[in-house]
This record gives structure tokens, C-alpha cells and sequence, in this order.
């Protein structure tokens, strides 16, 4: 996993979670986070580090790099699988725990 992890090392299908729990799935093409609910433009939302703009809700928490198509789900997505490529460190004194 990367401490420097920015927006621009997203991928097509890497799967974010906001602090909400919310799970979305990176789209480059079209430079946005989709989910059954609508999406979350990468630009205009969020700043290099994946906080929200507007709603600290939505700050990114973790994002996992599936390994296999199949794990680029919505609803079959488990979080043993694929990558962790980022993950916010909430609480400082646990250092380097998610």
C-alpha cells in the first residue's frame, strides 16, 4: 500500500469506500466514483488526499484494487479481496492500522 496515493493512481474498477460506508466503483473514463445511487465526480468532488469538498461524509477511507473482474462488484464485493491500495489512518495513535 502507498502512503502517497493520490487521485491521479486511480484505476477503472478500484473500489472506494467513503467514511459513510458507502461503496463506490472508479470509473476513469468519465472521472467518476458510480454506485446504485447516482456518483461523485473524482475533479470536482474530492481533493488529492480523497477528502470531500462539501461533505466529510463522503471523505474516501479506503480503496481496494481488485485482482479479478469478478471482485468489482457493488453488492459481491468482499474486503479480504483485491489490493488495499489507500487507507486513512483515523486515529493517530494507531499508527499505520485501518
Amino acid at each position: 500500500m502507498s502512503e502517497k496515493f493520490k487521485k491521479k493512481d486511480l484505476k477503472n474498477g478500484d473500489i472506494a469506500i467513503t467514511r459513510n460506508g458507502a461503496k463506490y466503483i472508479t470509473v476513469t473514463d468519465i472521472g467518476a466514483l458510480v454506485n446504485e445511487k447516482g456518483f461523485l465526480s473524482i475533479e470536482n468532488s474530492f481533493d488529492e488526499d480523497f477528502n470531500n469538498k462539501v461533505y466529510p461524509a463522503w471523505d474516501i477511507m479506503k480503496i481496494y484494487r481488485p485482482e479479478k473482474p469478478h471482485q468489482c462488484s457493488f453488492y459481491d464485493y468482499s474486503f479480504t479481496m483485491g489490493e488495499l491500495v489507500f487507507c486513512r489512518i483515523v486515529d493517530e495513535m494507531k499508527r499505520g492500522e485501518c
